[in-house]
């Protein structure tokens, strides 16, 4: 799903993570604008784009750019559809997207984007691709999560039923500790537990490289 970087590009949408969540070592790249990281991909033949975070832009947002003959309104929402879906971008994490106001300088946060369950799976798996052999512990995953998804209040709000962490915290524990069921990453074989945290398998290392994170 990766490929080299784009040349002639513009921007589409805007997403509230940080550009570590969709590419394990992006590239350092500048233009006449700025210094800035980037990844690149494509989905199946069809959609190609690049995942840009610019020096001078808010801090954990990551930056969609099509091809600039990626022009017609129609043509730009179904790729814009076809990137949130392969990168497992939750609809409250947009923070813009094309044919929406923008003004410069101010960048409104959903009020509902928090991590949520399906979007910590694979924010585990990733964590721990990093990490040598694949393994992680649960300590070490909760301590990337927020470089990588920037919390909110909603996030930053007490557990419910474990009552010494925050509601994200919980969430991240649920991904590991829970009983297997058929969305876990340990039911899909994408990850196996160890004493502490979880290891990564080929599998979900196959399941990692088929979204552009580590190819």
């Amino acid at each position: 799903m990766s490929q080299p970087a784009l040349a002639d590009v513009t921007p589409q949408a805007i997403f509230w993570r940080d550009i570590g969540s969709f590419a394990l070592r992006p590239d350092a790249a500048e233009d006449d604008l700025d210094t800035y990281l980037v990844a690149s991909f494509i989905i199946g033949n069809a959609v190609t784009f690049d995942i840009r975070h610019y020096d001078g832009h808010p801090k954990a947002t990551a930056t969609v750019y099509l091809p600039s003959a990626t022009s017609e309104p129609v043509e730009i929402e179904e790729a814009l559809r076809q990137v949130i879906e392969g990168l497992r971008v939750p609809e409250s994490g947009i923070a813009w997207r094309r044919g929406q106001n923008y003004e410069f300088g101010y960048l409104p946060r959903n009020s509902n984007d928090r991590l949520r369950e399906a979007e910590a799976r694979v924010l585990a798996l990733k964590i721990a691709a990093e990490c040598d052999n694949y393994v992680a512990t649960t300590e070490y995953i909760k301590r990337r999560v927020p470089e990588l998804v920037p919390l909110t209040a909603k996030d930053l709000e007490q557990s419910a039923s474990r009552p010494r962490e925050k509601l994200w915290q919980q969430i991240v524990g649920n991904v590991i500790s829970h009983k297997p069921g058929n969305r876990s990453i340990f039911t899909q074989g994408l990850a196996e537990r160890t004493v502490n945290g979880l290891k990564v398998t080929e599998q979900g290392i196959n399941y990692l490289n088929s979204i552009g994170f580590l190819s």
